[in-house]
């Protein structure tokens, strides 16, 4: 048995900004409003990577009170991340139902 390649990451046609809920823990997006949402449909959507930098740079300096960890992620064509963690962050926690998993039984 050989080592298995990497799958090819995609490259990201758009970025968003998300960070965790200071007091809940959940993921959110940084939204049109200028405020966080769980609903990553209501994510501003930024077209080049130093836009979302920029945008980053200002909540990190303005918002801290309200979230922990802000970063970029690359999203794909249709607006939606890349990255596996990425896509798996926005179930929930995976070691025990809680949450949205409790929600959805």
């Amino acid at each position: 048995m050989g080592i298995m390649p990497m799958p090819a990451v995609k490259a990201a046609t758009a970025y968003a900004i998300t960070a965790n809920h200071l007091m809940t823990g959940d993921a959110v997006f940084y939204a049109h409003d200028k405020d966080w949402r769980q609903d990553i449909d209501k994510q501003t959507i930024f077209s080049r990577e130093d836009q979302a930098s920029q945008a980053l740079e200002e909540i990190q300096k303005t918002q801290n009170h309200l979230i922990v960890g802000a970063y970029i992620i690359g999203l794909d064509g249709d607006d939606k991340p890349i990255a596996y963690r990425e896509r798996l962050r926005l179930s929930g926690p995976t070691n025990y139902h809680h949450g949205k998993q409790e929600q959805r039984g």
